[in-house]
């Protein structure tokens, strides 16, 4: 747009009138829709009725007819819910159907001209708008191919890919739209590909219970992300706050947009606990697509085992310590692993000789067929399959009857098996580990003891034992062969796993996927230092893997950021330039003084319009302690349900309230107002095990990157040493206070 200002003013009445255009039509559109509805309800009372009327349940002769008639009411009902879903949509897209222009001219295409075709204005919104019936396009889903280029290209050449090929043409103008509750507020242009004026307003705002799309800020990269064949895996690592969970749910939208026989219920997501996949939720539902499947990815391998065995469903899951996490990061564990595998597998099955009537099967015969004849099978899967050799050897002998015989000829057969039941397997594997290497067997088993019936399994015990099953079984399971099989598996923070995890559900997925982490936000063990090349190694031996690194982080003001970045500056955060007030360090002359120094923080912090605040502690052991210590206070009435306790829902309120968490329960969520509480702060006998500079570099550098606006530091008398950085920061980036 033009910089004079009558012009503007054209312009923008010019696009009220085309919005009001667009929302004519879209309520011409839901009366089309409302009067379908009617007539489809209509519908099928009158195949009920007829069912009813005519008894064709209770005559035989009725039966084509009957299920004629229940086909036609499964497909009118299908189509009820796909035009009432429709319905909701655009009852939504009338307060807000697009936010961006893209004013585009085709290379094959004049732009201007006597009796020439302008070039066109495309309006780009989260569903596609047009007539049919004048073939008239009001709005283009943003997933489309041409609104790629509004993502990607300033004004100037430009092109996209076409169902046939590229196409190319020219960006004559981007034009960025406001319109909230079906009024246009502002409309401003764009050279840039990132849009930059309402991305600095969207970051600015308060944080949610849920996330937010990003459809109208998606960044150049991010797009490109986005739209990644749907044929190939994705492995995004990015710096906290980059955007990669929003990358891949966006992601998630644009694969159901572009493979049309896909569906939410053919995606799973899988993160490391739940807080996290109710914080995404919304954000499909929001892009107009129904919500995917979600599990914690300890569940998805348990399922797995359950599926195949079911008395594993009732047995108790324990995250697993940061040792045994570690230690399943291990070249050495998993090469021992491998190894009992290969040697189980020619062990496994100790063949006799089987007696039949009056005929012998020998041992030499039942042991060549297991080892040479079915070498290929999963070993537990080549007794069923030596059954037909067994009959025809018989036949050989004169012996007929098989029929009568085989069942038990089968039990015979699963009866030379070592073992035939996971647990007993996964016992044996650390049996024999313990006798080939004791000092691996011992750092693996340290305060756990090998799992017995019914004892609790940790995710490391889960991780061995899916490999074990699917080595030994071959893969199988609900996730692996149910009605609606996952065609495309998400992970999110994918840090979180250790490495035999990550092979665990490899093994189980062999469909496209979208991974997702940073390897500096690793609290629950220490990654290697070749963890990412080895993750990737491992995904890419499934099909092509594609690999991004996301640095600029938008989450946190520029303040925040450069203080974290100066914590931490292994993370690699490059600070987005958008800015607020400097971070807040308050240093404690005494224990003591915590929760009047606390007090005073969130006092402080009130007078802002916060709607999502939280108070961090260094674990769940002090903020248990920190929770009885507000009890009797007034301050517990600040906090979430008038009482002081761990995280219980993410709803928000006007003036906003406090959440209590520990670090580990704030992975992937965010908050508009942040106080963190040192180790320092806290009583001595709190205290718990020292952690390693990398340890607690990777710890404050989580916990910093939760704050959007404002952050305060609550710590003791003397600066921990990860935290001197800080002291050389500017008064404009930290403010240091003392009690």
């Amino acid at each position: 747009m033009t910089s004079n200002p009558e012009s503007q003013n054209v312009a923008f009445a010019a696009e009220e009138r085309q919005l009001k255009l667009i929302q004519s039509y879209i309520r011409r559109r839901q009366a089309r829709l409302k009067h379908s509805l009617a007539a489809r309800k209509a519908a099928d009372l009158d195949m009920a009725t007829q069912i009813y009327d005519e008894g064709l349940a209770e005559r035989d002769q009725g039966f084509a007819e009957l299920a004629n008639l229940h086909q036609e009411i499964h497909l009118n009902q299908q189509k009820y819910r796909d035009e009432w879903q429709e319905h909701q949509h655009l009852d939504r897209l009338w307060d807000n159907p697009y936010f961006g222009l893209l004013t585009f001219a085709f290379d094959d295409e004049p732009e201007t001209g006597p009796d020439r075709q302008p070039a066109e204005t495309y309006r780009i919104g989260l569903m596609n708008l047009a007539d049919d019936a004048d073939l008239t396009q009001y709005v283009l889903d943003w997933r489309a191919p041409l609104a790629a280029v509004y993502y990607e290209y300033p004004a100037g050449p430009a092109h996209f890919a076409g169902p046939q090929g590229q196409i190319s043409g020219q960006v004559l103008e981007k034009q960025q739209a406001v319109i909230r509750d079906g009024q246009l507020l502002r409309l401003f242009a764009t050279d840039e590909e990132v849009q930059d004026e309402i991305l600095q307003t969207v970051l600015s705002g308060h944080a949610g219970p849920r996330m937010r799309n990003i459809v109208a800020t998606l960044q150049r990269e991010q797009n490109q992300l986005v739209r990644v064949d749907p044929s190939e895996s994705l492995l995004v690592l990015g710096v906290a706050g980059s955007g990669k969970t929003a990358v891949a749910m966006h992601r998630a939208a644009y694969l159901l947009y572009r493979q049309p026989g896909l569906s939410a219920q053919n995606m799973l997501l899988l993160t490391p606990n739940s807080q996290l996949a109710a914080y995404v939720s919304q954000v499909l539902p929001d892009l107009n697509e129904a919500a995917i499947r979600q599990e914690t990815w300890p569940e998805a391998l348990l399922e797995d085992l359950s599926a195949f065995e079911g008395r594993y469903l009732s047995y108790p899951l324990r995250p697993a310590s940061t040792a045994r996490r570690t230690l399943a990061c291990d070249t050495r564990l998993n090469q021992a692993l491998e190894r009992w595998l290969k040697a189980i597998s020619s062990r496994l099955f100790v063949a006799k000789d089987l007696e039949v009537g009056d005929q012998l099967v020998p041992q030499s015969f039942l042991s060549s067929l297991y080892l040479d004849n079915y070498q290929s099978l999963p070993p537990l899967k080549r007794a069923e399959q030596m059954l037909d050799n067994v009959r025809d050897y018989l036949r050989q002998q004169g012996f007929q009857d098989f029929g009568a015989v085989r069942d038990s000829i089968n039990t015979d057969l699963q009866d030379m098996y070592l073992a035939r039941r996971l647990l007993p397997l996964y016992r044996l594997f650390l049996t024999d580990l313990e006798t080939e290497d004791p000092a691996l067997y011992r750092q693996l088993e340290a305060g756990t003891g090998q799992p017995g019936e019914g004892q609790p399994l940790d995710d490391v015990d889960v991780a061995l034992m899916v490999l074990i099953k699917a080595a030994l079984w071959g893969r199988s399971g609900p996730l692996a062969e149910e009605q609606q099989p996952v065609e495309h598996l998400i992970l999110d923070e994918m840090q979180d796993l250790p490495l035999l995890a990550h092979q665990a559900l490899a093994s189980l997925f062999t469909c496209p996927k979208t991974i997702m982490g940073d390897v500096q936000q690793a609290l629950t063990f220490d990654p290697p230092a070749d963890y990412v090349t080895r993750t990737a190694a491992i995904y890419r031996g499934q099909g092509k893997l594609k690999q991004a690194w996301l640095n600029l982080g938008y989450r946190s003001t520029y303040e925040i950021s450069r203080a974290a970045a100066a914590v931490w500056p292994a993370s690699g955060l490059k600070p987005f330039e958008r800015h607020g007030g400097p971070v807040n360090l308050h240093r404690l002359s005494r224990p003591a003084a915590l929760l009047p120094c606390l007090e005073q923080c969130l006092r402080q912090q009130q007078t802002a319009d916060w709607q999502q605040c939280a108070v961090l502690c260094p674990d769940t052991r002090t903020r248990d302690w920190l929770a009885e210590q507000l009890q009797p206070s007034q301050l517990a009435s600040v906090f979430v349900h008038d009482s002081v306790r761990p995280l219980d829902g993410l709803e928000s309120r006007p003036g906003g309230y406090w959440h209590l968490l520990s670090l580990d329960d704030c992975k992937g969520l965010e908050f508009d107002a942040l106080i963190v509480i040192d180790r320092g702060g806290f009583p001595p006998e709190l205290d718990c095990q020292p952690l390693s500079p990398e340890q607690s570099g990777r710890r404050w550098y989580v916990a910093l990157t939760r704050a959007l606006h404002q952050l305060d530091l609550i710590l003791p008398p003397v600066l921990p040493e990860i935290l001197q950085p800080l002291a050389a920061l500017g008064p404009e980036l930290v403010r240091q206070s003392a009690d």
